[in-house]
């Protein structure tokens, strides 16, 4: 009875780690961008001092560390972008409606994004976040007259996405943990 709950009990872990785990194995990445709030000196109407620019971008991988000024653009580059969509709180530039995209990231020695050139525009207008080599800006504009806009010159913040193979990593540590227990239980119970 016991040798058959011990194999159970193997079964149910790498069910549990083939099922949970291979979504991750070849899972994209995603980083977001949220701004600060646009200054009240910078704004037009319809813009407010409560929108910012707020985006994410999808890669095929994490950025790897230490990276100087990498272009990144759909589907070509180290890192391929998948999807990206960007928010200044009037407009939305996406994968879906761009006209023109510009990516470029530098990263730190964890693969943190820790400057940035994003700009992107469409038919109606563009929107920017900039934080690279001491110029810092948000900006979001309507291509109608008069061209109204918001701008801020405080920088926003990226995320830092977990490894894909932290959900992986997190269930095998949970299922040595509870053999590891079955076993302490197992030898108490034999001293008893």
């Amino acid at each position: 009875m016991r040798r058959r709950h011990k194999f159970f009990l193997w079964a149910v872990l790498l069910l549990t780690q083939f099922l949970w785990g291979a979504p991750f194995a070849d899972a994209s990445v995603v980083y977001t961008y949220t701004g600060k709030d646009f200054q009240e000196c910078c704004v037009d109407t319809p813009y407010t001092t409560s929108d910012s620019v707020t985006g994410s971008i999808t890669l095929s991988s994490a950025l790897g560390d230490n990276l100087s000024g990498q272009m990144l653009s759909i589907g070509t580059g180290v890192d391929p972008i998948i999807s990206f969509s960007f928010s200044d709180g009037e407009q939305t530039i996406s994968t879906t409606n761009f006209s023109s995209e510009l990516f470029y990231f530098s990263t730190g020695s964890t693969g943190s994004i820790s400057q940035w050139y994003v700009l992107l525009t469409d038919p109606n207008g563009f929107i920017a976040t900039f934080d690279f080599y001491g110029m810092v800006y948000d900006q979001g504009l309507l291509d109608n007259p008069p061209y109204p806009g918001g701008f801020t010159s405080v920088p926003g913040s990226w995320s830092t996405p977990l490894p894909a193979t932290f959900p992986l990593f997190a269930t095998s540590l949970g299922g040595l943990g509870l053999l590891g227990w079955l076993r302490r239980r197992k030898l108490q119970a034999v001293a008893v």
